[in-house]
């Protein structure tokens, strides 16, 4: 993990977020679908208890950097880590999600309205990570 470069932009739309919180409160009914839908949102709560616990650990030591307790100690490896988490959450994110528009799409429940699943009904719920680089128009 330590040494590998994470230089491609890490960006979580927010229409992969609203759909991975909708996969969430629904079942996809038939079996194999079912199945694909646990295990991307498996993927997805353990990569955002990683992420959470990566975060904690940076905040952790970037606080003991400012304050000069470490001053010496470099936290390249500490940021790649940080990096790596960030980077396989928003995969599992952009999976789960995508599992789920596929779903919708082939007519399971496209007549869902917005207002039911819950989905879009928090207008502050717009959460757009991006690096500083222009994010490119498709992951797949």
């Amino acid at each position: 993990m330590t040494g590998t470069n994470y230089s491609e932009p890490t960006i979580v739309e927010s229409l992969d977020l609203e759909a991975t919180a909708a996969a969430l409160c629904c079942r996809f009914g038939e079996a194999s679908a079912e199945a694909y839908r646990l295990a991307t949102l498996h993927d997805v709560l353990n990569s955002s208890r990683a992420l959470a616990r990566a975060l904690d650990s940076f905040t952790s030591l970037a606080a003991e950097h400012y304050r000069g307790i470490h001053c010496t100690a470099d936290m390249r490896g500490d940021a790649q880590r940080l990096a790596h988490a960030l980077a396989v959450w928003s995969d599992s994110v952009f999976t789960a999600g995508t599992a789920y528009r596929e779903w919708t799409t082939d007519g399971a429940i496209a007549g869902l309205s917005a207002e039911r699943s819950g989905v879009g009904s928090d207008a502050s719920f717009t959460p757009i990570m991006r690096d500083h680089v222009t994010p490119t128009a498709s992951r797949a």
